[in-house]
């Protein structure tokens, strides 16, 4: 085992097969509030630590003899971790996908001769480091059509959710930051609704999400980039009647509309461990001499019990782990995912480590 040592902050649905995976290799331990979530990690050859990161010291005192921190929490509390993380001078790679504009982080890295590399999953994160790929290939059109589905269908909402219910709501009520005609906007979730047939997985439905995130600042002449959830059809209008009616607003006295509809949306969408379910991407790229298509598809592990969406976001994280451990690059401040892309080198081993996993992606030209 290589003893160079990574902590784990976050032990559910990704954060687990993360730590798992990296201590294959890393000496790791795996921190979380949950002691049911530590002791439940398949296949764990590390050690863990039962404690709330948020109180006193414990944060500070939990990596302080780690190389890097792997940053797995819900979005709603990432910033805050994030920022104490690069205040103590720590690297970090993050898939916590936070709300807050992470550039705000960037001095702090700075200062403290660190990094973070930041939406560093499957989408944001791979889908990133494609566009970052074929940005240096003249691209001037990047489309990302992308989720994650039980293949069977229950009825009313034909979905379940495989990674925190919490981030899947807020792809309905985040207003989407759009390029258009070679200007950023923004639109209302849930419109710019289409259906598209795919080979792999049938027919589904399409609507504005905002997930372009840094792509914005990144490739600031682009003339159009758009992302889109993928569900199957009739998700989209019941999501619009609970949007419309008020159901997902999160303001006013507790409990908020949000607050309650968000227990019986959980229990509608839990994933059950024996759930077969799928995660497919589709990025339609174009450019002067560029018509390509780039598909990534992954379905559950049955035999380790890992989801889809577990297994494309953490590993696109454990192979950016495995690029720092392996000193491929030396930058400092906030990385995003699509500064990968572009080298080649890196994309290469990034995309290897994936399909030596088992995770299909293969291109269409057109």
């Amino acid at each position: 085992m290589n003893q160079q040592k990574i902590s784990v902050i976050g032990c559910g649905l990704v954060g687990s097969l993360i730590a798992s995976e990296l201590s294959k290799k890393y000496h790791v331990t795996a921190i979380d509030n949950d002691d049911k979530k530590l002791s439940s990690i398949p296949q764990f050859r590390g050690n863990t630590l039962c404690l709330n990161v948020f109180e006193n010291k414990n944060l500070e005192n939990a990596v302080e003899e780690a190389a890097l921190v792997v940053l797995a929490v819900p979005g709603f509390m990432g910033f805050e971790i994030l920022k104490k993380l690069l205040e103590f001078g720590k690297n970090v790679v993050d898939i916590s996908f936070f709300p807050e504009d992470a550039k705000e982080l960037n001095e702090i890295a700075l200062t403290n001769n660190c990094f973070a590399i930041v939406d560093c999953g499957i989408a944001p994160g791979y889908s990133h480091m494609v566009a970052g790929r074929y940005s240096v290939q003249g691209m001037t059109s990047y489309k990302c059509y992308v989720g994650g589905l039980p293949f069977e269908q229950t009825p009313p909402f034909a979905y379940k959710a495989p990674f925190s219910p919490v981030d899947v709501i807020e792809e309905y009520t985040r207003p989407a930051r759009v390029v258009r005609n070679s200007k950023a906007c923004v639109e209302p979730p849930l419109t710019d609704y289409e259906l598209k047939e795919y080979t792999k997985v049938g027919i589904l439905e399409a609507f504005v999400s905002d997930g372009l995130r840094s792509l914005i600042y990144s490739y600031p002449n682009m003339e159009e980039m758009i992302e889109k959830t993928l569900r199957y059809p009739g998700h989209l209008a019941a999501m619009k009647v609970l949007l419309d009616g008020g159901f997902l607003d999160d303001t006013g006295p507790s409990p908020t509309p949000l607050e309650f509809i968000s227990k019986l949306l959980f229990n509608q969408w839990k994933l059950n461990q024996d759930d077969d379910e799928f995660t497919f991407m589709s990025m339609e790229l174009k450019g002067n001499t560029l018509d390509t298509t780039l598909n990534v598809f992954d379905r559950r592990d049955q035999k380790s019990g890992f989801s889809s969406m577990a297994r494309t976001t953490g590993f696109t994280c454990c192979a950016a782990v495995e690029e720092v451990m392996s000193n491929n690059f030396s930058d400092k401040g906030i990385i995003f995912p699509e500064k990968l892309g572009e080298n080649e080198n890196i994309f290469n081993r990034v995309t290897n480590y994936l399909t030596q996993r088992g995770i299909e992606i293969w291109e269409d030209k057109n």
